[in-house]
């Protein structure tokens, strides 16, 4: 009888051991290496198209367009800062603050005061 509740015990024990949870599960979040060359593109409310690569691991280009083609921001190298362990990045453009994430499929992001959100989708490569 002992012997029955000490192998119950100990087999309980393995399963609990083994349950690692989401521990296996790839991370939603680029390493700071794989962002470099990335590229990413979308529009905001006003129809401005926004394109972003990431030149490496502390320069991106912006560029940003109207939807007539006016050109706003014409491939400004910015610094950026990026966060692997939970894909936060800051940046900035003149005296506005870049703040957002960015995970395997998009980057979301506000700039300065503004509320708008602006999402932008990786174009696959």
């Amino acid at each position: 009888m002992f012997r029955a509740l000490l192998l119950t015990c100990v087999m309980s024990l393995n399963f609990v051991a083994c349950d690692k949870g989401n521990g296996n599960e790839p991370s939603p979040y680029f390493t700071a290496d794989e962002l470099v060359g990335t590229v990413w593109s979308g529009t905001n409310k006003a129809q401005n198209n926004y394109e972003i690569k990431i030149v490496n691991k502390t320069d991106l280009r912006l560029n940003v367009k109207s939807s007539k083609g006016t050109v706003y921001v014409d491939n400004e190298t910015l610094k950026y800062q990026y966060n692997q362990e939970n894909g936060n990045f800051t940046s900035s453009y003149d005296e506005d603050q870049i703040k957002g994430q960015v995970t395997k499929t998009t980057m979301t992001f506000i700039v300065g005061d503004d509320d708008e959100q602006i999402t932008l989708n990786l174009n696959k490569k």
